[in-house]
């Protein structure tokens, strides 16, 4: 009998050790589910702003692609307006020069008028 209650004393230790344990997982457990629930929420928002970053990237991206064309278009105008406006110096270069031959035509023709009429 004494051995009896020897192993009833013993289960009952094993017990209460047991519920101890159960008890203490039990708390991990639930600590364990709110760090789940914490880092669940904190990934959400991570993928929120990545979302938020990639769209501003691809917005900042297009900016770049849109102010590239335009340098480009710009470029290509000047090269345009720089071929004008040689040819406009050139153009002014043969007026000038014209413009000089006629002035000494001018001249001469102004020197024999005034010759004739000495006569």
């Amino acid at each position: 009998q004494q051995e009896l209650e020897q192993q009833v004393a013993d289960q009952q230790s094993d017990i209460t050790n047991k519920e101890g344990s159960i008890t203490e997982l039990t708390k991990m457990k639930e600590l364990l589910q709110q760090k789940v629930a914490e880092q669940t929420s904190d990934g959400a928002e991570k993928d929120s702003k990545i979302a938020d970053l990639t769209a501003k990237q691809q917005e900042l991206e297009q900016q770049v692609a849109d102010q590239q064309s335009d340098i480009t278009n710009k470029e290509g105008s000047i090269t345009e307006l720089t071929k004008m406006k040689e040819l406009l110096q050139q153009k002014v270069a043969e007026q000038t020069s014209d413009g000089a031959e006629k002035d000494s035509k001018i001249a001469d023709l102004t020197a024999k008028q005034q010759e004739l009429e000495q006569q």
